[in-house]
């Protein structure tokens, strides 16, 4: 059991390691990361992958075909990934790459960043979190009872009777 408690743990350390190090390490060069979560982009980018942009702030750092992350103009300010069919003064015209209908126009307040490069399938991690939130401490906690449950077995010595009558204590 301390075995596969130890490679449990081991495992554990290592996605918590690579997650944080996807998302910081990007941002000391300046990118920004972004979870694709639908399938509106599909088959450029698909749900469940991480991408990651450079920020822009100027019109004109935005070209037809780039694919940008911009806020909704709405109250809820939701972050969209989509590319740029149609650009003008006033700001440029997106759709998803499996979407039939042109979203609203983008003025320039509204661009966050141009993607640059993805990372397939890694932001599963951030929708299990974010979609499971309640099954991810319910889990975390069991893993947690029952990893101390094993340990507990395990550092209390026990006596056992030998052949000959006598004890002996075993660990």
């Amino acid at each position: 059991m301390g075995r596969l408690r130890r490679t449990g743990l081991s495992i554990v350390l290592a996605v918590v390691v690579f997650v944080f190090g996807m998302m910081y390490i990007p941002k000391i060069f300046g990118y920004r990361m972004f979870t694709v979560v639908s399938e509106s982009m599909e088959p450029t980018l698909y749900r469940g992958d991480v991408v990651f942009g450079y920020p822009i702030s100027k019109l004109s750092d935005v070209s037809k075909g780039d694919i940008i992350v911009y806020t909704t103009s709405d109250k809820q300010l939701q972050r969209i990934i989509h590319r740029v069919v149609y650009k003008d003064t006033m700001g440029v015209y997106t759709l998803g790459d499996n979407n039939i209908k042109k979203d609203s126009l983008v003025s320039e307040s509204q661009l966050l960043c141009k993607v640059d490069y993805k990372v397939p399938l890694m932001g599963y991690l951030v929708l299990i979190f974010v979609e499971h939130k309640f099954l991810v401490i319910i889990g975390s906690v069991l893993f947690v009872l029952l990893s101390e449950r094993g340990k507990a077995g395990r550092d209390e010595e026990t006596v056992t009777e030998d052949s000959r009558g006598g004890t002996e204590s075993m660990e």
